[in-house]
């Protein structure tokens, strides 16, 4: 009767039949995501610290079909490096410090500060496996890290700069969180070394890999040096091995020739992460500028040159002429 008499009114009913059912399918997606985190929703966490092979582990991961934070992220992403900080240095809450890399659609961790949240993590999600990058000995890891450019300057020094200029975050305070971070395993690289401060800092390394050993299950753990190549890694992951080479990246060593070819082969194969890409975005606009404007002002001193030579010619022409 209603809908032969009025059938306006019965189609404003089964309109708002439908709004009640939008916003409830919502909530049931929404605890049905927070279900799937709960329990192995996250892809890997990576508990190893730096130089320990993190950013070709990255870079592996990238094929295998993860998206791993990396302590580069930080730099790039002053929001992120906020909340870490306050969580790794601070005593701050865990959640809103992984929100940052879930919001951004990454579901692995990898370096620090990402890599002080392994025992959070493995309990947030334990279904996850865990990966702990190491390298052949801690005299190797401590000779590896302690070689890195912890003070930059000249080149490198303009270029993050510009960097964390181009992308909006802080860069003078970077300097400080990356010292935090150092301090978490027990080092300190922004002074100079002393043989006490190498036993501090090979200490911490070695605790720290002893903890991790000593608190996941060895079903669930995988210890890993990335010399080892994919078949371990992918073995434990249960998938696939790929056909292409490893990838091999450091791009914190002092060896640019050897960096722009990793970065080249790395392109090939398309194992360059995100947040390199991000790197390589504005690192090529400042460089291409500065050869940009150098090229056009050779142009135009050799064109100023020429000129003057011409003039000369033409006066010592007309000088003969009159002579």
């Amino acid at each position: 009767v209603l809908s032969a008499a009025h059938p306006r009114a019965l189609v404003n009913m089964e309109r708002g039949a439908m709004l009640w059912r939008v916003p409830l399918l919502a909530v049931l997606i929404g605890v049905l995501l927070d279900l799937a985190h709960a329990d192995g929703g996250f892809g890997l966490i990576g508990a190893g610290l730096p130089c320990t092979g993190t950013q070709s582990f990255v870079a592996a991961l990238k094929k295998l079909g993860y998206r791993s934070s990396h302590g580069l992220d930080t730099f790039l992403n002053q929001t992120m490096r906020d909340t870490w900080s306050a969580y790794a240095h601070g005593g701050g809450p865990f959640e809103p410090a992984l929100k940052t890399i879930l919001d951004v659609g990454m579901n692995a961790t990898n370096d620090v500060p990402f890599a002080f949240a392994w025992k959070d993590l493995a309990e947030r999600y334990p279904g996850t496996k865990v990966v702990l990058t190491v390298r052949d000995s801690a005299e190797k890891w401590y000779s590896s890290i302690s070689s890195k450019t912890h003070n930059p300057e000249g080149a490198l020094l303009l270029t993050m700069q510009f960097n964390a200029w181009y992308w909006g975050s802080d860069m003078d305070s970077y300097a400080g969180f990356l010292e935090n971070n150092q301090r978490r395993y027990g080092c300190n690289f922004r002074v100079p070394q002393t043989p006490q401060l190498r036993e501090k800092c090979i200490q911490g390394y070695t605790d720290h890999i002893e903890e991790v050993k000593r608190t996941i299950p060895p079903e669930r753990l995988l210890v890993y040096n990335v010399k080892e190549g994919w078949e371990p890694l992918c073995k434990f992951l249960e998938v696939p091995v790929p056909t292409l080479r490893f990838p091999k990246r450091d791009i914190t060593k002092p060896n640019p020739n050897a960096t722009w070819a990793q970065l080249w082969q790395d392109i090939q194969d398309d194992a360059i992460t995100e947040s390199m890409w991000m790197v390589l975005k504005p690192t090529m606009i400042l460089w291409g500028s500065f050869w940009l404007f150098g090229c056009c002002g050779c142009c135009c001193l050799c064109r100023c040159f020429c000129r003057c030579l011409c003039g000369r010619s033409k006066a010592s022409a007309k000088a003969g002429k009159l002579d």
